[in-house]
């Protein structure tokens, strides 16, 4: 007996006018459905009644005993068995589940035409396993559009959660039990997964997911947000890829009401309302981290010799070089030097915020050592801008004309606005020994206005800047 179960039908993507129109020309032709249908057979079901009633053996005239007026049968092993003369009388049959193959089953119905059925992969053994694999095999499906895929991986995502969770916690189980004395085993009760775990296992579904889709995180995550909040007519552009889906999903975030007068625009209308949108998300987001990083700055107690903890770091180091090309030139001659590992251990945690960016100047042959020290202060390399010091000066390969300033960050500290952004190419003539451009203070101001501000090795201090060190 052949069940169709709406809750599995309703998994899988409906064809378009198009294909259903072509698959049932395909089997009309045929005379018959001529790809199996796939059926599945819960293991816990129970097999249809015996529907024999009477035994041929026993009626002819098997064993001594005349055949009784009501003859009873078991099952066997795949076959109902007469209790009597103990002979198979027919195959036991069990009710199974149409998962794959619904269009083609209706086609055949409503044309009276015959169909086979073969049973599903072993693997699936319960309700969940099932849905599982009708989402994947419609997942296979090359001429789903993107929007439609990710429906799709949405609803797998908890399906794998909780797939993951059972194997897991039987892992957990077999791992954590242990032996007593005797050899016996005991099986201790689990200990509550941490909070991190959970996190990672989230995160790892989610990844699963997406791939599933085959799309990147990014997309999905926009995906879910369009069919979340997105209004019928903005997800029907989305299928149709008029609009991108990271675009509709800046423009689900409006009212429903608001969405639609947008989805009427044309498409060029709706791409720059989109970038509007995510224009203004993308500096509230920045404004948000921005204060937070504020009120972590004016919120410390005094640390050293600063008194308070900065998100932006402007750091000139005294470098200490192992030769000079003339005594006139020697570094020591202008101001002290430090040696790179004393360098390396100054303690900048405990003046800057767990969010900060660290502009760092450094020349062409301490470029290795500088980034050893934006290491040992905890940044990362992010990248550099350029002094051109429109002088030539001294070197041992190249004859010197600029200077490298690198630009390093640790936490999630926010880029400056897009119109904040100066020229990686800074042009100034180059002045006394060591001294730098003031252009640049100016610089990182604009780039970060509303953020305390700290000068390491200041030879000049500055309003509106805390300093740390001289080289004065």
């Amino acid at each position: 007996m052949l069940k169709i179960d709406p809750e599995f039908r309703a998994l899988i993507p409906p064809l378009s006018p198009e294909e259903r129109s072509g698959l049932e020309a395909d089997i009309v032709r045929d005379g018959r459905a001529t790809v199996p249908l796939i059926v599945w057979r819960d293991p816990d079901s129970e097999p249809i009644e015996c529907d024999v009633t009477e035994c041929k053996y026993c009626a002819e005239g098997y064993g001594v005993m005349p055949q009784p007026e009501h003859p009873t049968f078991e099952m066997g092993d795949g076959i109902w068995v007469c209790e009597r003369c103990e002979h198979g009388v027919a195959e036991v049959e069990w009710p199974v589940t149409l998962i794959d193959g619904h269009n083609r089953y209706e086609i055949c119905q409503a044309h009276g035409l015959p169909y086979t059925t073969q049973l599903a992969p072993e693997w699936i053994e319960t309700i969940d396993d099932a849905k599982i694999w009708i989402l994947q095999t419609s997942l296979n499906r090359r001429n789903l559009d993107n929007l439609t895929r990710i429906g799709l991986a949405r609803q797998l995502e908890p399906l794998l959660a909780a797939k993951a969770k059972e194997t897991q916690e039987a892992t957990r189980a077999a791992n954590q039990s242990r032996r007593t004395e005797d050899g016996s085993r005991i099986a201790p009760a689990l200990a509550p997964k941490k909070s991190g775990e959970q996190d990672r296992h989230a995160r790892e579904t989610v990844a699963q997911a997406a791939a599933a889709a085959g799309v990147s995180h990014a997309t999905y995550t926009a995906g879910k947000a369009v069919l979340d909040h997105g209004v019928p007519a903005l997800q029907e552009k989305v299928k149709a890829k008029q609009v991108s889906i990271s675009a509709a999903a800046d423009i689900a975030t409006l009212p429903r009401p608001e969405q639609a007068k947008v989805v009427a625009l044309s498409d060029k209308e709706i791409l720059a309302r989109a970038k509007e949108i995510r224009s203004q998300k993308t500096e509230v987001r920045r404004q948000e981290r921005v204060d937070n990083l504020v009120k972590i700055a004016n919120g410390n107690r005094p640390l050293d010799t600063v008194a308070r903890r900065y998100p932006v770091v402007y750091a000139d180091p005294p470098w200490r070089y192992e030769h000079a090309e003339t005594e006139s030139r020697a570094i020591e001659n202008q101001y002290p030097t430090m040696a790179l590992d004393e360098i390396c251990a100054l303690p900048l945690s405990t003046i800057t915020t767990p969010d900060a960016i660290l502009f760092m100047w450094v020349t062409s042959p301490k470029l290795e050592e500088g980034m050893r020290v934006v290491r040992e202060w905890g940044f990362t390399y992010r990248t550099c801008a350029v002094w051109d010091k429109e002088k030539i000066g001294m070197g041992y390969y190249f004859r010197q004309a600029h200077e490298l300033l690198l630009v390093a960050t640790k936490g999630s500290m926010p880029t400056p606005p897009p119109a904040a952004r100066p020229s990686s190419v800074l042009r100034a003539i180059r002045g006394e020994h060591s001294a730098k451009p003031e252009e640049m203070r100016t610089m990182i101001e604009h780039m970060y206005p509303e953020l305390p501000r700290v000068e390491l090795f200041c030879r000049t201090p500055k309003d509106g800047w805390g300093v740390w060190g001289n080289q004065s």
